[in-house]
């Protein structure tokens, strides 16, 4: 969840690489995947260009065509500009030749991308469990 990220925290790139490279090795990189972010309860403290920037290069350098879709789910207004400028980026590199790559999405929405199995409650979902609670297998 992104309303819990500081911008300049450590350990973003390193998160999302493991599992990107996780998620590459078991399915050979054939399967494509979504990136959820939930931005419900972010504010302008909480938006990243940096780790935006991330994705997006990994996606281009290290993992081509890995990504599939990234959903936005419950963007605030006030972060509309923001991701504007990030899809401008995404206008200039290989990911443009998919279409649609970034979808914004609402809670009424979000069930035409994402299984309610795989929500949390927050979400429209059925998962009760805190991000945090997921164990790593």
């Amino acid at each position: 969840m992104m309303s819990k990220y500081k911008n300049g925290e450590d350990g973003f790139e390193k998160l999302f690489t493991f599992w990107m490279e996780r998620h590459y090795m078991e399915y050979k990189g054939c399967q494509p995947l979504t990136v959820f972010i939930d931005m419900s309860g972010t504010g302008l403290k909480n938006m990243s260009f940096d780790a935006m920037k991330f994705i997006i290069h990994s996606n281009k350098y290290y993992y081509p065509n890995a990504i599939e879709s990234i959903l936005i789910f419950e963007n605030p207004a006030i972060l509309n500009a923001s991701w504007k400028v990030i899809g401008s980026w995404l206008e200039s590199s290989a990911a443009s030749q998919r279409h649609g790559l970034l979808t914004f999405v609402t809670k009424l929405s979000v069930t035409h991308y994402v299984s309610k199995s795989h929500l949390l409650e927050h979400q429209g979902g059925t998962v009760s469990l805190l991000c945090s609670s997921f164990p790593i297998l």
